[in-house]
């Protein structure tokens, strides 16, 4: 596995990071933690494209990293090559924090909603009205025609349900 996709993965990585060293740093993250993790590993669904989600992943947090570094470097007045740019001043450092910052939200953001659509009407509806809304349990309870412990129920198994399937969604993209 680690030579069939090793190579095409510091490819990809290189084109996020802009550079060879460290997309290849990336890549043995990725492969270390799997290593790490051992049998508890089961990739559910197609092996490279979690490899390449990982190493996603770890080159926007990796990005993230520079473009802190290279904000503080700025306000010292120094110089950061962040990929192969070089940074000077706080607006172009944190523009690229920015950027990044907005895709993994954005990433963040589908893989909510995908888990929401995947509720069933009544789910979707208790989860909208205690995290959106911010109702009360017995709001809750008035709104969809229930008991207060049978809203309490409902809304404890939807919050556990989000939680699983947003992890499982954020293991599976890397």
């Amino acid at each position: 596995m680690v030579q069939r996709l090793y190579t095409p993965l510091v490819r990809y990585t290189s084109m996020l990071v802009h550079s060879r060293d460290v997309a290849e740093d990336v890549v043995q993250e990725v492969f270390a933690n799997v290593w790490e993790l051992g049998t508890r590993w089961t990739p559910k669904g197609d092996v490279a494209a979690y490899f390449f989600a990982g190493a996603r992943n770890r080159a926007l947090n990796e990005l993230r990293r520079q473009a802190r570094a290279a904000h503080r470097a700025s306000r010292a007045n120094e110089a950061l090559v962040v990929g192969r740019r070089q940074v000077v001043d706080d607006r172009a450092a944190d523009a690229l924090a920015q950027t990044i910052d907005a895709e993994v939200a954005a990433m963040r953001e589908t893989i909510v909603a995908r888990v929401l659509e995947s509720l069933t009407e009544r789910q979707r509806s208790a989860y909208d009205l205690r995290y959106r809304r911010g109702l009360t349990i017995p709001a809750i309870a008035e709104v969809l025609g229930i008991t207060p412990k049978s809203a309490e129920q409902l809304v404890g198994r939807v919050t556990h349900t989000v939680w699983e399937r947003v992890q499982e969604a954020l293991r599976n993209e890397g």
